[in-house]
């Protein structure tokens, strides 16, 4: 009998997360429907729908207008009932966006910096927080999970930050440092890994279980999605595919130095070049060297991992539209069996839509389980 007592708060939480999954997976659902689906008797789940109502996290639906109903009641996830905080770090911005559990954006902003370090950071985390929380009406207490994307290698073990630009902040304890400033728990994961997640959530890589998000821009890095699920690696640096100092890499850098030894003298900028391909022939050389050079980091990538997709983003990537097909064609003749090419559609947002994806996510798994333990 103590042993019966003792389990009971655990049966009551695995019972609520069912029903919840349920109800999340398919709504509106009535009871019968509930029961049928997890296996439970029809009683159980009336007690569980008035757990969750009672911690509103489930409601009934509304009826249909003009409708008045006795029997056939149904159930709907109460989505403003938890909000998801993401945050994308960039060397010169930070965006930010608040998101309900259904992963509607509720209030978003941006802010441009130019001398981010580590005691700027956290404090600049806490401002962004407090105005959108503002702007979108939402208490404090709503706020069940922070997710921050900066370039860099979290280590999963200490929470340090390495090869991060900016550079001061390398070797820093960023997560515990966001935590404290925002006294929430804070999960802290590499952009580019993030940016595969918006993909696989809002973007190309719906459906489509192997691919990877490959960003050019300042720096080269891909985002592994492998049988459906984000795949970090032993240490977190799986994509971590840019060596520094490399003269062949794809990067602003790399390919700049290229357009200033075909130039002659300081060269126009990337989107410069871009811009002026069609009437110039040294620009036109270098977007053809540009496309080799991507088909060069893609590769590798297609050859260890048999991906399906490879979507490009970041600030050159995302601008590659028209040097697709030399992509492709420089990929066939490296690649047996190459991957789709594909140019994200998610704008600037791939990493802030990745983090209110992971947030999403982690919310409704563990929300219940917080719930009910404060109960």
């Amino acid at each position: 009998m103590a042993q019966q007592s003792a389990n009971a708060p655990l049966l009551r939480r695995m019972n609520a997360r069912t029903v919840f999954d349920a109800i999340w997976r398919g709504h509106p659902i009535s009871r019968a429907e509930i029961a049928r689906h997890v296996g439970m008797a029809k009683p159980t789940v009336s007690h569980v729908l008035q757990d969750l109502g009672a911690a509103g996290l489930v409601r009934e639906s509304p009826a249909p207008d003009g409708v008045v109903r006795q029997r056939n009641i149904t159930f709907e996830p109460v989505p403003r009932s938890a909000y998801v905080l993401g945050i994308d770090v960039g060397g010169r911005f930070l965006r930010a966006a608040l998101a309900s559990l259904d992963g509607e954006t509720t209030a978003r902003e941006d802010l441009t910096h130019t001398d981010l370090d580590a005691a700027a950071l956290p404090w600049l985390a806490l401002r962004l927080r407090d105005r959108l929380l503002d702007q979108a009406g939402v208490s404090l207490d709503r706020l069940e999970e922070i997710v921050v994307g900066m370039p860099g290698i979290i280590h999963p073990a200490t929470g340090k930050i390495r090869k991060v630009n900016p550079s001061r902040i390398d070797g820093y304890p960023i997560v515990e440092a966001l935590s404290v400033s925002l006294e929430h728990p804070v999960t802290v994961e590499n952009d580019i890994n993030l940016a595969a997640l918006g993909e696989r959530w809002r973007g190309l890589g719906q459906g489509v279980d192997d691919f990877a998000f490959l960003s050019v821009g300042t720096g080269v890095g891909a985002g592994l999605v492998l049988r459906g699920h984000l795949y970090r690696g032993h240490s977190g640096a799986a994509g971590e595919i840019d060596l520094p100092g490399d003269a062949d890499s794809p990067a602003a850098h790399a390919i700049s130095a290229f357009a200033h030894r075909l130039y002659g003298h300081t060269p126009p900028s990337v989107p410069e070049i871009f811009a002026t391909a069609q009437d110039d022939p040294t620009a036109r050389l270098v977007l053809h060297e540009e496309a080799r050079r991507i088909a060069c980091a893609i590769a590798p990538i297609a050859r260890v991992n048999d991906v399906e997709l490879v979507v490009l983003g970041g600030g050159i990537g995302s601008h590659c539209g028209p040097l697709l097909e030399e992509v492709r064609a420089e990929l066939s003749s490296r690649v047996q069996s190459p991957p789709r090419i594909e140019i994200s559609a998610l704008g600037d947002a791939p990493v802030l839509i990745g983090a209110l994806a992971l947030g999403t996510e982690t919310c409704k798994a563990e929300i219940v389980t917080r719930r009910f333990n404060d109960s």
